[in-house]
């Protein structure tokens, strides 16, 4: 069989495709298995990406919730701090206004109805002593309001 091949060799046709063939067929299924790792690659890296996004824009927002509330309640203390201060100066000049009464009337009874000037049995009718201690009470109230409300921002803005 061999000296047949060898003797007609160049009239011998058959099986000359089947190597490359078989070449074409192994190159294309590299080519094939090169392109579904690049898309596994691919999908991963769209994958990672959109996973990375979607923290960066949790954190953002996050942050963003927190600044707003910081900023809100720094604008509450410091509204709080001018309602404080406000009240102060009011009650301060209620009980400069008082002692000047005090010291210009002699301590007369204020807000009497015309009836009973002079000797007024009505509760409502305050002396300037009274007036100055009524200021000062209503500045202790609001020194602690401020102080309890100042507390509790502080403690909001903690947690």
């Amino acid at each position: 069989m061999f000296i047949y091949f060898n003797q007609n060799k160049l009239a011998y046709h058959k099986g000359q495709l089947v190597p490359f063939f078989i070449v074409f067929i192994v190159v294309l299924l590299i080519a094939a298995l090169v392109t579904v790792n690049i898309g596994k690659v691919g999908l991963i890296k769209t994958y990672s990406s959109n996973a990375a996004d979607a923290g960066a824009l949790a954190g953002g927002s996050v942050m963003a919730t927190v600044f707003n509330t910081q900023a809100l309640m720094n604008s509450e203390m410091i509204v709080a701090y001018e309602m404080f201060y406000a009240l102060m100066a009011v009650q301060v000049g209620i009980i400069i206004a008082a002692m000047w009464i005090a010291a210009g009337a002699c301590a007369a009874p204020l807000c009497c109805p015309p009836p009973y000037c002079g000797c007024c049995p009505q509760p409502l009718c305050l002396t300037s002593t009274g007036i100055v201690i009524m200021a000062l009470k209503a500045a202790a109230v609001a020194l602690v309001a401020f102080q309890v409300k100042q507390f509790f921002y502080y403690k909001i803005m903690k947690d």
